[in-house]
This record gives C-alpha cells, sequence and structure tokens, in this order.
C-alpha cells in the first residue's frame, strides 16, 4: 500500500506511467489521465485497487476545457477502470480537501 502526490505532468509519467502524448492530447485533468493515473497506482504499488484524482484547485491555474473545480477520479481494479467527473465548488482549501473525501467515496461505492 502507498500514495504519492503527481502535480507535475512530468511526475505522472515518471511515477505512474501515463504517456505524456496523453497528457499532452487531452490535458492532465482528463478522464484519460485519471484512468492511466490509477492504473499506474495499481502497477506501482502492486496493490488490488488504484485510486488517482486529478483536477484544479485553484485559485488560478482554471480553463475553460478544466475550470477551477473541475476533477476527475479514477479507480482501478484488476478488471475494470472507472473514472467519475466532479464540479467542486469553493475556496481552494476546502477543494482540497473534498477531493480525498470524493475519492474514498467513489471507491467504497464500487
Amino acid at each position: 500500500m502507498g500514495g504519492m502526490v503527481n502535480y507535475s505532468n512530468e511526475s505522472k509519467s515518471k511515477h505512474l506511467g501515463v504517456p505524456s502524448n496523453d497528457i499532452k492530447k487531452y490535458g492532465a485533468v482528463s478522464p484519460q489521465v485519471a484512468k492511466k493515473m490509477a492504473q499506474g497506482v495499481r502497477k506501482t504499488f502492486h496493490t488490488t485497487f488504484g485510486l488517482s484524482t486529478t483536477g484544479v484547485a485553484g485559485p488560478t491555474g482554471g480553463t475553460k476545457r478544466s475550470p477551477v473545480g473541475r476533477v476527475f477520479i479514477g479507480l482501478a481494479s484488476g478488471r475494470k477502470v472507472w473514472v467519475k467527473k466532479e464540479g467542486l465548488k469553493g475556496a481552494v482549501e476546502k477543494l482540497r480537501g473534498r477531493q480525498p473525501r470524493k475519492g474514498s467515496s467513489f471507491f467504497m461505492k464500487n
């Protein structure tokens, strides 16, 4: 079991095996990258499940494609990968606190 925080695109590629082409094509905040991150967590830590979140907490950094509060949560098992899109509102501190809770909730429901 383990965990890591991968803010940079380079770290997502280096530590989780997310292809840099996927990041360039879809954006770091995308269902495709959340899926690859969850699969990478599972592979890196040799676990049954891998859980990932990727998003824009703000207060800056949002774009039309990925506005502040947009979050994708990925969950990988041996057979399937689920991705859920969330639109969180509030202050940066609250958003950063909500991402892990939303991820844990998503895991428990699946």
